[in-house]
Parts: C-alpha cells; sequence; structure tokens
C-alpha cells in the first residue's frame, strides 16, 4: 500500500512531536518534513527531519498532500486558509483558532476547496464513551446538567490580542477540550456565561485568573458546565452527569454510576470498549480514499470555536452582584 506524505507546520502545541513521531510510525502514511521557528528542537527531537525553511516552501511541496498545524493557536488561521488554498489536506490542533469569525473564514476555505479537515478529538476515550452510551440509554433518566472539570491554571489574560480576554489554561487548548467535550455530550447550546476568580497569590499577582468557570444553557433546558482550577490536580479531566434518577460520571481511567437511593457502579479498563481509531490513522486513511472523517470535521470545530468565543464574549459582559442591569 503506497504511503501518504505528510508534513507538520509548528511546533508550539505540546503534542506536536507526538504526531510526528506517530506519522514516522504509521503504516499508512510518512514524515515529508517539518516546519518551525525551532529547528535546532526539532533535530534534537527527530534526528534526520527534512526541515522547511518556509511554510511556502512546505506547501509547495508535491509530497505534502497532508498539513498537520501544531502552531501557536494565534497562527493557525493564515495557516489553514493557505493550506486549503494549495487544496491541501488539514489537521488542526485543538483549539481551532483565535475566534468566530476566524472559524467562519476556516469554514469557507475549506468546503469552497473541498480538502479533508480533521480536528484534535482529546474527548472521545473509552470511559467517555461509556459515559455518552449511558446518557443514550438513559439508564439514570433524563439528563439535567453536565459538569466538565478540567485542572490547570485556568486565565482570563491578554496574551494574545490587546484588549481581548480568553478563558484559557496556560497550556493553551484546554478551553476548547472542554468546549469540545460539552459539545459532543449536548450538541449546540444557545445560550453562555462565565466568570472567574483569582484565589493564590500567583494568580492575583499576574492578573490571571486560577479559578474560572462557564455556563451553557440548551434548548432542552439542560446546562453544561466548564470548570477550570489549578486548585485540584489530581483528578484533572472528568464529567459528572447530573440525572432526574441518579448520575453518572467519567474520568481518563474510569466511568461509573449510581442511580437514586443506590449504590456506585464503576467500570474499569477491563471493560471499556474498542476506542474510536486513532485520528491520525483515520485522517490519513480519508485522504486517501477521498472521503469524509468519521472525527471532528469543519463544522463541529467552528461549533466548538462559537461555544469558546461565546465564553470570551461572556466574561467581558460578567456582572457584579448589586450592580444595575
Amino acid at each position: 500500500m503506497q504511503k501518504t506524505g505528510i508534513a507538520l507546520a509548528g511546533t508550539g502545541a505540546a503534542h506536536a512531536f507526538d504526531f510526528a513521531r506517530k506519522i514516522r510510525e504509521s503504516d499508512t502514511a510518512y514524515l515529508t518534513g517539518i516546519f518551525t521557528g525551532e529547528p535546532a528542537e526539532a533535530e534534537k527531537r527527530m534526528p534526520g527531519v527534512h526541515l522547511y525553511h518556509s511554510y511556502e516552501e512546505l506547501l509547495r511541496d508535491p509530497e505534502a498532500k497532508g498539513i498537520i498545524i501544531t502552531s501557536a493557536m494565534k497562527d493557525h488561521c493564515h495557516m489553514i486558509l493557505e493550506a486549503a488554498q494549495y487544496g491541501r489536506a488539514v489537521f488542526a490542533e485543538n483549539g481551532l483558532c483565535m475566534d468566530e469569525d476566524e472559524a467562519h473564514l476556516i469554514r469557507y476555505a475549506v468546503k469552497k476547496n473541498d480538502i479533508c479537515f480533521v480536528l484534535s478529538d482529546p474527548v472521545r476515550k473509552p470511559p467517555f464513551l461509556v459515559l455518552k452510551k449511558w446518557m443514550e440509554e438513559k439508564i439514570c433518566g433524563e439528563t439535567v446538567s453536565v459538569h466538565v472539570h478540567m485542572a490547570g491554571s485556568s486565565g482570563l489574560t491578554e496574551t494574545f490580542r490587546p484588549g481581548q480576554a480568553y478563558l484559557m489554561p496556560f497550556s493553551e487548548g484546554h478551553g476548547h477540550h472542554a468546549c469540545a467535550m460539552l459539545a459532543w455530550l449536548l450538541g449546540r447550546p444557545l445560550y453562555a456565561g462565565a466568570a472567574g476568580g483569582r484565589m493564590s497569590a500567583p494568580a492575583r499577582n499576574s492578573g490571571a485568573f486560577d479559578n474560572a468557570a462557564a455556563l451553557f444553557v440548551y434548548a432542552s433546558g439542560v446546562t453544561g458546565i466548564l470548570q477550570m482550577s489549578a486548585m485540584e490536580s489530581s483528578r484533572p479531566y472528568e464529567a459528572w452527569v447530573f440525572c432526574t434518577d441518579g448520575m453518572l460520571y467519567a474520568s481518563k481511567t474510569e466511568a461509573g454510576y449510581r442511580r437514586t437511593g443506590g449504590q456506585w457502579t464503576v467500570i474499569g479498563k477491563e471493560d471499556w470498549p474498542q476506542p474510536y481509531p486513532y485520528i491520525l490513522d483515520e485522517w490519513t486513511r480519508c485522504i486517501r480514499e477521498n472521503r469524509e472523517p468519521e472525527m471532528y470535521g469543519i463544522d463541529d470545530a467552528v461549533m466548538i470555536a462559537e461555544m469558546y468565543s461565546a465564553v470570551q464574549t461572556a466574561f467581558r459582559q460578567t456582572v457584579r452582584i448589586g450592580d444595575s442591569l
């Protein structure tokens, strides 16, 4: 079977070199090279790798049928737009971009140029597959509220654009990951609100929030709550679903449920379902077979970006208790 050439653009994301190694080890793809502002680090981490001198050189490489974009998020938009103009398939690290305006530009370019686009999927791991199945089966009744918790320093910062605030852990992207979880479990919300607090001295000194929450309201009346905090890091990523007759729970290591008045039923790794195909393998197969991906496509990516953008706006409009409305 002929392998598909894949290039890596940018190494600003935490998993950039992990993706590069996965492509090097793949049975269906090979790494054509890396474009990065840190060539020495790339050569150290990936000995013998071909280094592109510019993004344009990468785009003009006929062997690079797809591009993994793992640059800083502020560069995603223009890089995806340029890749689409060249007809290159795109795998973008989550979060997609800075705001919903950029997301809409990206969607237009992806669809106009008919490229295969996939957004990195951090949430559909086996315990969360179990959680979603339980929600669909209504084993504890109707869903009332979904709470997603992510540990890490949440920040209301002006890191990327002066005058604009972002609900973002210092390890960028976690806010988008949490929105992705809610989007997958509940779909598109109607409204959003958000607020945060500074609980530690470093947060107060830096102006960043180390404890923040966002609320989404859905047409069904269900609420979705995202909570990000630096205070609790021993369980860094989990979801709680409150139902009319009990509650459900999932983390990276287990899933469980408890009906009202009953005991917890917990399942561990031995009872996990088969995971989704590894997302890079699925993407490279889509390129080769010229078909739509089964994972997060461009419309999903735009919805997540819209949710995140709504949180940004809600932060700026938070009303202090006692102030006039």
